[in-house]
């Protein structure tokens, strides 16, 4: 599979399995697109997070 660079992740079919591609890579396989779904939710959570604790970061008191 080639790999393209993504702005944002997305499910993406590994043969059999699923993957969540990133613009760093490849996370995964898991076995079903259910459970890429919940990953890639997950990882977006996360991701938001971090974006939210770095603009506080930058707030000056």
């Amino acid at each position: 599979m080639k790999h393209v660079k993504r702005e944002a992740p997305a499910i993406v079919q590994c043969g059999e399995l699923w993957c969540i591609e990133t613009a760093a890579g490849i996370e995964g396989p898991v076995d079903s697109q259910q459970d890429a779904a919940v990953y890639l939710n997950l990882l977006n959570r996360v991701n938001a997070a971090r974006n939210e604790q770095a603009g506080l970061d930058c707030e000056t008191p």
